[in-house]
């Protein structure tokens, strides 16, 4: 255990080299910007389509409780996949030339 640990990190059992590590953050660095962008357009394109497009109205056996709560949440979701691409956004360019050891040291 200890040499898996001195060779490099521990991923699902396998040991992995560091060099394998440095590789899968470097791959996952240059895909991560793309997804949010994929992930604010496809966000934004639906809060643009839902403001010019009325839902069906719900059923009236729904209470009004319900009806309520439901459209508060529904709101939350769009306020909350609207941040996200934002904070990803944020979280990546704040450690943008950063390299630090496993230690934490720099």
């Amino acid at each position: 255990m200890d040499e898996q640990m001195a060779s490099g990190t521990q991923l699902g059992g396998d040991a992995v080299s560091r060099a394998d590590a440095a590789a899968l953050a470097v791959l996952q660095s240059r895909i991560r910007p793309s997804r949010g962008i994929t992930l604010a357009a496809i966000v934004y394109f639906r809060l643009a389509y839902r403001a010019t497009h009325r839902p069906a109205p719900l059923p009236a056996e729904i209470p009004a409780f319900y009806r309520r709560a439901g459209y508060g949440v529904h709101w939350l979701l769009y306020a909350l996949s609207t941040v996200q691409p934002i904070v990803g956004w944020c979280d990546g360019s704040s450690l943008v030339g950063l390299a630090f050891d496993r230690d934490g040291t720099q």
